[in-house]
C-alpha cells in the first residue's frame, strides 16, 4: 500500500503496519490510539493525524516499550517523563543483556564438557586430575547451586556419584558397587554431591567459603569417558577396574563419577559420564 493523505480502516492500518487486525485493536482498548467511528459504518476511522501516532507507537515497541509506558508517554507526560521511561527501559535492557552474556558462558562451558565426553568416549588414560570443588547435598539442590553459582556463574557444576566412606553401616568398595546388579544395592552404595573443576583458582582465593566446601586436590587418576545403561549395562565401569589391574595399578581413594548428560527412557536410560579414578 503506498501511503497518501487520506483515511483509512483498521485492516489497511495493521497491513501498512505488518500487524494483525487485533494487535491495532489492542491499541484501542489500552488507550493508546482510539480513532473516532464513522458515524454510518461504525468502523474506525485512522487519520493522516493517526498514522502518525501508529508510527510512533511502532518505533516505540521497536524497542520493546510495554504498552503501559507507552501509554504513559503519550498521555500527560513531558519530554523528561518520555526520557526517564525510555531511559528505566534501557537499564532493564542492560541488566538482561548481562545476563544473557553470563548465560552464553555457562553454555560455553557445558558445550566443552559435551564435546570433551564425545571425543573421549571409551578412551582410559592415567592423568592429573583438576582440583575439585565440591558440596554435599545436605538441604536443597537449589540451596547447593546458589552457592556455586556465588563461586562461579560460568561454570556448570555436576552431579556427581561418589562410594560411601569408609565406616559408614553400608560401606562397600568401588569395585563391589560396580558388581552389584540391583538398584537397591547400589543406591545404598553410593552418595551424590555436586562438584565443580577448579580452573580458575577459586579455592584459593582469600575469601573462598571453605566452611561451604570440599575441595579435592589435584590426583593421579584413570579418567575415562563413559556411558552406562540404568540397571542394564556398567560394562565400560567396569572396563577400568580390569584397565587398573592390568597396569598394576591400585585405587588409591573414592572416584568421582560425574554426570555429564542423560537420555530417559522406561526401559532404556543411559548416562554419560566422566570418570575420576584416583591411582597410585
Amino acid at each position: 500500500m503506498k501511503y497518501e493523505l487520506k483515511d483509512y480502516h483498521i485492516g489497511e492500518v495493521a497491513k501498512f503496519y505488518g500487524l494483525t487486525v487485533d494487535a491495532v485493536r489492542l491499541y484501542d482498548k489500552k488507550g493508546i490510539l482510539s480513532p473516532p467511528k464513522n458515524n454510518e459504518t461504525n468502523y474506525r476511522i485512522y487519520s493522516k493525524e493517526d498514522f502518525v501516532t501508529m508510527d510512533y507507537v511502532m518505533r516505540l515497541r521497536r524497542m520493546d516499550i510495554p504498552l503501559e509506558s507507552i501509554r504513559d508517554m503519550m498521555h500527560g507526560s513531558d519530554l523528561q517523563d518520555m526520557m526517564e521511561i525510555v531511559s528505566r527501559k534501557k537499564e532493564e535492557l542492560a541488566s538482561k543483556i548481562a545476563e544473557l552474556q553470563q548465560k552464553e558462558k555457562l553454555m560455553d562451558d557445558y558445550c566443552r564438557k559435551l564435546a570433551d565426553c564425545v571425543r573421549g568416549q571409551g578412551k582410559m588414560e592415567i592423568i592429573m586430575s583438576p582440583v575439585f570443588i565440591c558440596q554435599e547435598i545436605k538441604g536443597s539442590m537449589a540451596e547447593v547451586m546458589a552457592d556455586f553459582d556465588m563461586l562461579d556463574k560460568e561454570s556448570m557444576p555436576l552431579l556427581t556419584i561418589i562410594s560411601k566412606q569408609e565406616g559408614q553401616a553400608e560401606f562397600v568398595s568401588f569395585e563391589e558397587a560396580l558388581a552389584m546388579n540391583d538398584r537397591s544395592s547400589r543406591q545404598k552404595a553410593s552418595n551424590y554431591i555436586v562438584t565443580m573443576a577448579d580452573t580458575k583458582g577459586i579455592s584459593k582465593r582469600e575469601d573462598f567459603p571453605a566452611d561451604r566446601f570440599h575441595v579435592i586436590p589435584q590426583r593421579k587418576c584413570l579418567h575415562l569417558y563413559g556411558v552406562v545403561y540404568t540397571n542394564r549395562d556398567y560394562t565400560q565401569l567396569a572396563s577400568a577396574i580390569d584397565y587398573i589391574e592390568k597396569n598394576n595399578l591400585n585405587i588409591a581413594d573414592w572416584p568421582l563419577t560425574r554426570i555429564v548428560a542423560t537420555e530417559y527412557e522406561t526401559e532404556n536410560s543411559a548416562e554419560y559420564l566422566e570418570l575420576w579414578i584416583p591411582v597410585k
